[in-house]
């Protein structure tokens, strides 16, 4: 907490907080994002730039943006120093998830698989609060 001049407390936002434009450019560069015809359907125009949502997404086009896409648009909309950590652990646990999802599974780098996964939830557990950590043990 930080007091300021007129002795109000002020509890600054966490690491993981989006400023206003970086609400703003999250979903403007979905909107802008061109993909090969046949890799999913058109998530531009499941995005509402004034409501700031995305809608009618199918569950591919859901795979696709947590596997390929969310790692791109985080970079592209997250813009300050405090975002850099934030970004790296969804970064790691998209990457996890493409791994898992992948056609062929690997079974010697299972062990692998598993260490890292552990990982990037001890490192999700320091950046967000323990609230959201429960939602991927359930």
């Amino acid at each position: 907490m930080i007091s300021h001049p007129n002795q109000k407390p002020y509890i600054p936002p966490a690491c993981y907080t989006l400023t206003s434009s970086e609400k703003t450019a999250f979903p403007e560069a979905l909107k802008d994002l061109k993909v090969p015809d046949g890799y999913s359907s058109n998530i531009s125009r499941g995005v509402s730039l004034k409501d700031r949502k995305l809608f009618n997404l199918k569950s591919h086009d859901c795979h696709i943006l947590m596997q390929d896409l969310l790692p791109i648009v985080c970079q592209a909309s997250m813009h300050s120093q405090s975002h850099a950590r934030v970004v790296m652990v969804i970064i790691k646990l998209c990457s996890y998830l493409k791994k898992l999802c992948a056609k062929v599974l690997d079974l010697s780098k299972l062990d692998k698989l598993q260490y890292e996964i552990a990982k990037t939830l001890c490192e999700m557990e320091q950046q967000f609060p323990p609230s959201f950590s429960l939602l991927w043990c359930t």
